[in-house]
């Protein structure tokens, strides 16, 4: 799917976000992103925004071999948006773009972008430690602190409770 970029700016103008948004500040989540040989996820917490009343966060993982995704695109690793259900303790993706190599090496060779009524789970198959929880945890945490006090009154009380 082409059209990312347009949906990309759009996206972020919908959110808030300027057109140069603050240099991607990685943490990790999982797993270890100085060995090329291992599974690991990280996440942006300067990315932060709201899309449709939930907070979305940059994510991206690299895999220890290759994958398939549910479209049947083949990776190694990939780029996201997630957006985060804090109540539900789910997030699902609203863009991904995938990288042929490990560590996001290259051009993404593929980016899809989901309609709001395409909705793909974000699940992390065969890496331990509870990486979709600690996303959400994250993205709601988050949240807290950088939402005005009174415009997220869900995302603060779930958060809590994470």
């Amino acid at each position: 799917m082409r059209p990312f970029y347009p949906a990309l700016l759009v996206f972020f103008a919908g959110a808030g976000v300027s057109a140069a948004p603050a240099s991607p500040t990685w943490l990790t989540l999982v797993g270890d992103p100085n060995n090329p040989k291992a599974d690991y996820i990280e996440f942006d917490p300067s990315g932060l925004a709201r899309d449709n009343g939930l907070p979305t966060l940059p994510v991206r993982g690299s895999r220890a071999r290759a994958r398939t995704s549910q479209e049947g695109i083949v990776f190694r690793s990939f780029e996201a948006v997630v957006a985060v259900q804090c109540k539900k303790r789910t997030a699902h993706f609203v863009s991904t773009s995938f990288y042929a190599q490990p560590d996001f090496k290259g051009t993404p060779f593929r980016t899809v972008v989901f309609a709001p009524s395409d909705i793909r789970l974000m699940a992390f198959r065969e890496i331990k430690g509870e990486p979709t929880l600690r996303v959400v945890r994250a993205a709601c945490n988050t949240a807290i602190k950088t939402i005005e006090p009174g415009t997220a009154p869900e995302v603060e009380s779930q958060a809590l409770k994470l």
